[in-house]
């Protein structure tokens, strides 16, 4: 909003907030699957183990989510870019 009107004309602010609430579905769906996935491993570990990733978690998450990012990033950069699309300093 801007001066307490919305910024985007007519229905794209109808539509704009669709897509947030799209992509907010998709993110705890996929949060669920992440969380599936830790106990699943769980099972199959014994309790030292399973401590060891519960102390890990944190930073296996963010690694994975590092990846992604970067992974993205490359896909979506234009040769000679950046991953932020951003041209390199020289």
């Amino acid at each position: 909003m801007l001066g307490g009107r919305p910024v985007l004309p007519g229905g794209r602010q109808a539509q704009l907030a669709k897509l947030v609430e799209e992509a907010s579905t998709v993110d705890r769906a996929l949060a669920s699957v992440a969380e599936d996935s830790f106990r699943d491993a769980q099972k199959d570990l014994t309790v030292e183990q399973q401590a060891k990733l519960v102390l890990l978690r944190r930073e296996l998450q963010g690694q994975v989510r590092e990846a992604v990012r970067r992974r993205l990033g490359q896909h979506n950069a234009k040769p000679g870019e950046h991953e932020t699309g951003t041209k390199p300093h020289r």
